[in-house]
């Protein structure tokens, strides 16, 4: 009578292919209807990292115990890894809430990189480190595969400041790095770098590596610097070269360039209302023999030493002018003649030699307190009758050594003067 049962058990559950426990009806829907008021089902509890489950089927259920590799929780078997079952940990795409910022974050819990991703392209990679050879912390990369008319931009930062903000700093990018105590670099040591590759032969209207602008209404700023470079090196730096600023043109060029710069700086002339205007200022660098304002490095063959010293002397085909003046080689100094100028001929700040001719009625002289200092040679040319000189500002000029003043000049005499600040002295003839 047993076998009976069993045997119509079996058939019934081969007829119906459902199991219901905790109910004698079990859901049409189902395979396996399990219902209880007060318990749970307990699923196998396995560490996946030192026993893995051996030949797991797709949609095998586990719950891992793990948390070296793995964080601990449900997970199902997709045919080819193990994937965690989404729970509240996972980040709303449309935003969440009851976040701590001590615990939650968007990322990894193992040394791989974090790639962010748009089209199916990697767009930002959040590097990862390999421990003593390199680590890298943010890339990111644009590989257009079509053309484009309008703007490519690779990374664009902006930050808008609302009317009423008050802030102490405003950065736009700051970029801190630390070497410490131990730490060296062999190659290498960059704060930032900008690099701009052009191996195509398409023609570019401009090319710039670095653009920095600044537009600003009825702004009252104290300080206004686009571009500042500060080096603090403090004791025990041992640095071979230090370049606050360095610019190098280098490779072949081919075709046509109709300027080339190697540094290029323009100010507006429409600017209004400044005390000083600079096109480039260098601060007191102190008086040492080995310091220059300013030092163009000649081949000295074809091209000569230019410098200016931190003493305010300027060399040209030395570095090391013993005057504040020193060329080494030939000098030239501008040479006028008045012509077929009529009238009265005004000697400039423009002049230094002027040859006479019998056209003009007159020679006039600047203010010698005007510029003290300033050398003129004046020529009588042959054959013209005596000309009169006249002194702006009611000054003369004076011959020590005939102890006259000098009013006129006459074919075949010759004057060189210079302003002791209140006249003109004759220094030669």
């Amino acid at each position: 009578m047993k076998k009976i049962i069993l045997l119509l058990s079996l058939k019934s559950f081969m007829f119906y292919s459902q199991v219901g426990i905790g109910t004698t009806n079990p859901d049409p829907s189902s395979v396996l209807d399990i219902q209880a008021s007060s318990k749970g089902l307990l699923i196998p509890r396995i560490n996946l990292s030192t026993n893995p489950v051996a030949n797991p089927q797709k949609s095998l259920l586990v719950w891992n115990t793990d948390t070296s590799v793995y964080s601990e929780g449900f997970y199902y078997f997709n045919g080819s890894i193990w994937k965690r079952l989404e729970s509240n940990t996972v980040w709303n795409t449309t935003g969440n809430t009851g976040t701590s910022e001590a615990n939650d974050f968007l990322g990894n819990i193992d040394n791989k990189s974090l790639a962010i991703r748009t089209n199916n392209i990697t767009r930002m990679r959040i590097g990862s480190e390999v421990a003593g050879n390199s680590f890298t912390n943010v890339s990111i990369s644009l590989n257009p595969s079509t053309s484009y008319t309008g703007s490519i931009v690779s990374a664009n930062n902006t930050l808008d400041v609302q009317s009423g903000t008050s802030a102490a700093n405003v950065f736009g990018i700051e970029n801190l790095l630390y070497l410490r105590n131990g730490s060296t670099v062999s190659s290498t040591f960059r704060a930032l770098r900008n690099r701009l590759w052009n191996v195509q032969t398409a023609n570019y209207p401009n090319v710039v590596g670095t653009l920095n602008e600044y537009r600003g209404e009825v702004t009252a700023i104290s300080s206004f610097k686009g571009f500042t470079n500060t080096y603090d090196f403090r004791a025990g730096s041992n640095t071979t070269e230090m370049m606050g600023f360095s610019n190098e043109f280098t490779g072949q060029i081919n075709g046509t360039i109709t300027n080339y710069y190697g540094f290029y700086s323009g100010i507006h002339s429409s600017l209004s209302g400044y005390t000083n205007y600079y096109g480039f200022y260098q601060p007191n660098i102190g008086t040492a023999s080995n310091r220059y304002a300013f030092f163009y490095d000649g081949d000295d063959t074809n091209t000569k030493d230019v410098v200016v010293t931190g003493t305010g002397r300027i060399g040209v085909g030395t570095n090391a002018p013993h005057s504040n003046i020193q060329a080494e080689g030939s000098l030239s100094m501008k040479y006028d003649a008045t012509g077929t100028a009529t009238g009265v001929y005004n000697i400039t700040d423009n002049n230094y030699t002027v040859r006479i001719f019998n056209q003009v009625s007159s020679i006039n002289l600047p203010n010698p307190n005007t510029c003290k200092g300033r050398i003129y040679i004046l020529i009588g040319s042959n054959g013209i009758a005596a000309k009169t000189i006249t002194v702006s500002g009611g000054a003369v000029i004076y011959d020590d050594v005939s102890n006259v003043t000098i009013n006129t000049i006459s074919s075949g005499q010759r004057y060189q003067i210079q302003s002791d600040g209140k006249d003109w002295i004759v220094i030669g003839n």
